[in-house]
C-alpha cells in the first residue's frame, strides 16, 4: 500500500478508492484514498491473514441523475475518464520486484594480492 500511496501522493482523494483483492475466497477490502492516507491498515482484512494480490484504483462519480438520456451520460463519461487519467492513471507504474541480491558468504577465498617488483 505504501508503494501505491507514494505514486498517488499528488492525487486529490475525493472520489478515489482502493480495492484490495486476495487470492481464493478471502475477503476483498475497499477503502477511500483519503482514509488510507491516514491509516493504511484499514485495507487489511479482518477475516483473512493472506496478503492482497491486487490493488485497484477506483474512481467513483454519482451519475444517478445522468441516466435519463444517452447523450448526457456519454458527456459525463467523457469528463470523468480524462479526470481519472490526469489525477491517477498517468501516475501509476506497474510493480516490478527488485533484482535478486547475491548473498556474500564467508567461505569464499579472498583474492590474493602480491606486490610486483620490476626486474633491474
Amino acid at each position: 500500500m505504501n508503494w501505491l500511496q507514494r505514486q498517488l501522493k499528488k492525487t486529490e482523494p475525493a472520489g478515489f478508492f482502493i480495492r484490495a483483492t486476495r487470492s481464493g475466497k478471502a475477503e476483498t477490502t475497499y477503502q477511500t484514498l483519503k482514509d488510507l492516507r491516514d491509516s493504511p491498515e484499514l485495507l487489511e482484512s479482518d477475516t483473512s491473514n493472506s496478503a492482497a494480490t491486487t490493488l485497484e484504483v477506483v474512481y467513483e462519480v454519482d451519475l444517478a441523475g445522468k441516466f435519463s438520456g444517452r447523450k448526457v451520460f456519454v458527456e459525463e463519461l467523457e469528463k470523468v475518464a480524462p479526470h481519472f487519467y490526469q489525477e491517477a492513471g498517468q501516475l501509476l507504474k506497474a510493480w516490478t520486484p527488485p533484482p535478486p541480491k547475491i548473498p556474500k558468504t564467508e567461505s569464499e577465498p579472498k583474492p590474493r594480492v602480491e606486490a610486483f617488483t620490476p626486474e633491474k
